[in-house]
């Protein structure tokens, strides 16, 4: 695995300043390199109010990522194996699930990805993170990805 010199360590999660930027860039890292150890750990100490925040956080992210794909349109089907290849690194009990919404999305059922999402809140952080790497893998690749996520600014609406 590589070292991104701006990934936050785990132990600055919480006291940083931005710790819903630290946690979202932990989460969307993960998943980016496939890192199920560093996935599952992400959100381990957070409590409601922080894990709200990621998601939020999380949600701007998504937009930014969505606003490049839509010029690049990649194929539903390349996001889609994008998806399932990032949910790889998923904790075990939401895999099958992000597997399952993710070919749905894919072939059609705008409605999957939500009906997933509104299962609990950690599990729609998760799916979150899967959905933007596997949308900016498929337009930027891994490294195009990673520089991307150097360049994610304290707020990016």
């Amino acid at each position: 695995m590589s070292h991104h010199p701006s990934t936050p360590s785990p132990r600055d999660r919480i006291t940083g300043p931005h710790p819903a930027r630290h946690t979202a860039l932990l989460l969307l890292r993960g998943y980016t390199d496939g890192d199920a150890r560093a996935v599952a750990s992400a959100l381990d100490t957070l409590d409601d109010s922080a894990l709200d925040d990621t998601y939020t956080y999380l949600c701007a992210v998504m937009d930014v990522t969505l606003r490049l794909t839509l010029t690049a349109q990649p194929a539903a089907r390349d996001v889609g194996r994008a998806a399932e290849q990032a949910a790889t690194a998923a904790p075990p009990h939401y895999e099958f699930a992000f597997g399952q919404a993710v070919r749905a999305w894919a072939a059609g059922d705008t409605q999957a990805l939500t009906r997933t999402a509104d299962a609990d809140l950690p599990g729609a952080v998760h799916l979150l993170a899967v959905m933007t790497v596997a949308l900016g893998v498929s337009v930027l690749d891994h490294d195009g990805l990673n520089a991307l996520l150097d360049c994610l600014p304290e707020d990016p609406r």
